[in-house]
């Protein structure tokens, strides 16, 4: 209860306030204390309080709803995650960062169609890179970096792919080739330059100019042809042919080298090589000697004996024994010495022009040898006998 005069809260059971020891009138409290339950009755007993659904139970309804959103957004979320981890989507959006390390890494978990559709992209993100280097909007070690990773997942052995890469390479050589050709002609040495020069592909849009210069470059260059160029061609159906064995069912082979020797002070020589030569000789007589024999037993009856028994009696010696002794005393190699010719030359930057005997003949400069194309006629007929035929081309060695 509280006090009548001062309000505070006392002890029911107090007569005394002991905050203001005011006398507590017990009636009085008492009257107040049913005028406030008779109160009370009539407020509950209101309409406020016994209509409408206050009191009524909740429904069920609401919460359900409630319930079911919540389960329909945590399956979404589920499927959500699902989508967004799966592989695909994980090279799809590596893809869209141009993170070619991450697409390698979850290729191998994608379906056979997946695969295939990224391999796709990762191919025409190949020619784009060879693009853009053409145009010049990528380094050569950018596009490089790419191409290696592509090389190493997605486009592994790819052979698309490997021609992409190989154009893109054969372009960079082009262009260091030319850039280079560009530093060597500026030093003047123009040897080299046209070297380079000549290492432009087609396909690089330095090409026509790399060609105007590579042949300012050759007409100032002027070769060098100082030492031994050789040339070996076989005389080995000629051979047969001065013993009647054209068209013979025999093969012989007899390579017969000439080298031309260029010295410094403008002066050279013609001659033959002479190493195999004698050996290739006496394979060469044995094979006449038979022919011989064959046609004098086809001819006139007469056996190799026969013959050995006529040559006996005249030299002493059998027909074998005789012809090989008179190869013997003829030294080949020293024919071969005396066949040589000497001569002066002088070197233009496209021939090289040799005079011996007051007669010209043209060397023409040739992917790095030296082609005789004309001879006069005399000699065009001798080389004719021996089966050479023209252009000899004569290498360095």
């Amino acid at each position: 209860m509280y006090c009548m005069k001062c309000g505070k809260a006392i002890d029911d059971s107090a007569v005394v306030c002991p905050y203001c020891n005011a006398a507590v009138d017990i009636e009085k409290v008492n009257e107040a204390r049913q005028a406030q339950r008779q109160k009370d009755e009539a407020v509950y007993k209101s309409a406020s309080y016994t209509q409408g659904p206050a009191y009524d139970k909740p429904s069920k309804a609401p919460v359900i709803a409630i319930a079911c959103v919540v389960a329909l957004l945590l399956i979404g979320v589920g499927i959500t995650a699902y989508i967004l981890n799966r592989p695909i989507a994980k090279v799809n959006k590596a893809i869209e960062k141009n993170d070619i390390d991450s697409v390698n890494e979850y290729y191998d978990k994608l379906s056979d169609q997946d695969k295939e559709d990224v391999t796709g992209q990762m191919l025409e993100l190949s020619e784009q890179l060879r693009d853009d280097y053409v145009d010049k909007k990528k380094t050569y070690d950018t596009v490089e970096d790419s191409f290696d990773e592509l090389s190493r997942g997605v486009l592994k052995d790819n052979d698309v792919f490997a021609g992409i890469v190989s154009e893109v390479e054969r372009l960079n050589e082009s262009r260091n080739a030319y850039d280079a050709a560009g530093e060597a002609f500026e030093k003047k040495d123009y040897a080299k330059a046209s070297e380079l020069y000549a290492k432009v592909i087609k396909e690089d849009e330095n090409y026509s100019d790399a060609m105007e210069k590579k042949a300012q470059c050759d007409a100032l260059v002027t070769p060098d042809v100082v030492g031994e160029w050789a040339c070996t061609v076989d005389i080995g159906n000629a051979m047969l042919k001065t013993v009647g064995m054209n068209g013979s069912e025999v093969e012989f082979e007899f390579p017969l080298t000439m080298v031309l020797e260029f010295k410094e002070d403008g002066t050279g020589s013609l001659k033959a090589d002479e190493n195999g030569v004698d050996e290739k000789m006496k394979d060469f007589v044995e094979i006449a000697l038979d022919e011989i024999i064959r046609q004098y037993e086809l001819n006139y009856g007469m056996s190799e004996a026969d013959l050995d028994k006529l040559f006996k009696t005249t030299y002493g010696k059998s027909f074998r024994a005789y012809i090989n002794e008179m190869l013997e005393e003829e030294d080949l190699s020293q024919v071969l010495a005396e066949a040589g010719e000497d001569f002066t030359y002088e070197v233009g930057s496209e021939t090289v022009t040799i005079t011996s005997n007051e007669k010209d003949i043209d060397l023409d400069i040739k992917d790095g040898n030296l082609e005789l194309k004309d001879l006069d006629y005399e000699t065009f007929v001798a080389y004719s006998t021996l089966g050479v035929e023209l252009p000899l081309v004569f290498e360095k060695r």
